[in-house]
């Protein structure tokens, strides 16, 4: 049996980290809070571009102002899987639930391009050199400006987005996107409402493919970020309930041994008096 003192030492440490759970997870929900809201915007501002794109792309084509060479009508080439992931585990199976769909994606794709973001996942490939992904507008900037490259100076003709989509606090959910090319214009079948476009069509393409990148990311960011800290606020809940849990079995068991040292002193006094007597 443990000696009181050890066991003390225990019950100290038990005590320090629900300390510390409670402060991330009240960290967690403080941050959540501020990113409320600002998910529906931005998948809308990015939902009314990518079909303004469509339909600017099929125009372009179909009215033959587009190049075959353009990167916009390219076929083949590498792809590019671009993975989201966290900062900072305590997030329960969150980071896990995403590698393993990253892992089937790569399955598919296995000479693709790889870019994370995210330090839990330097593992596979060193984070790209962001700023806070909690300045999201920056961050997206970022990331559009990284595919971009990969898409018209490194002959990229497919992009994956590997990330989580929030589902309520309690279900957060891995999912892949693929944002270039779009899928909605290649099956199309030749059915597009014409529109009138003047100017230099690259030129334009190029402008709205950004807007478009910029404002996806945006959403896309946020609603990882919101899945990640409603990950955490219920991976550090659990933490303290089985914390507290194992706080009160330390405490009877404290009990218990401190109630067996007294009956035992007891007995060797009780001893010693029969022997002397």
């Amino acid at each position: 049996m443990e000696n009181l003192k050890a066991i003390k030492a225990r019950i100290k440490t038990v005590n320090s980290i629900i300390k510390a759970t409670n402060a991330m997870k009240m960290v967690s929900a403080v941050k959540l809070a501020r990113l409320n809201n600002k998910n529906k915007f931005s998948s809308n501002c990015s939902e009314i571009l990518a079909n303004i794109l469509k339909k600017v792309i099929n125009e372009a084509i179909y009215s033959q102002k587009f190049d075959s060479n353009s990167w916009f009508m390219r076929k083949d080439g590498k792809e590019l899987i671009l993975l989201f992931s966290t900062d900072q585990g305590f997030c329960g199976s969150f980071n896990q639930n995403i590698f393993n769909l990253f892992k089937s994606v790569l399955a598919q794709n296995p000479e693709a391009y790889i870019e994370v973001i995210g330090k839990r996942a330097a593992f596979i490939k060193k984070d790209i050199e962001l700023e806070d992904k909690f300045e999201i507008k920056k961050c997206a900037s970022g990331i559009s400006d990284l595919i971009l490259d990969y898409v018209i100076n490194k002959g990229v003709y497919k992009v994956f987005v590997v990330c989580s989509e929030f589902k309520n606090v309690l279900q957060q959910t891995p999912k892949c996107f693929q944002i270039f090319p779009l899928r909605e214009l290649q099956e199309s079948n030749g059915k597009v409402n014409y529109i009138k476009i003047e100017g230099k069509i690259d030129k334009i393409l190029d402008e709205i493919f950004y807007k478009y990148l910029k404002k996806f990311f945006t959403g896309r960011l946020t609603e990882h970020l919101f899945s990640e800290l409603s990950a955490r606020v219920i991976a550090m809940d659990s933490s303290v309930k089985n914390a507290k849990t194992m706080l009160e079995d330390l405490g009877i068991l404290l009990n218990r041994t401190r109630q067996a040292r007294i009956t035992q002193e007891l007995t060797e006094i009780v001893s010693s008096v029969e022997f002397v007597q």
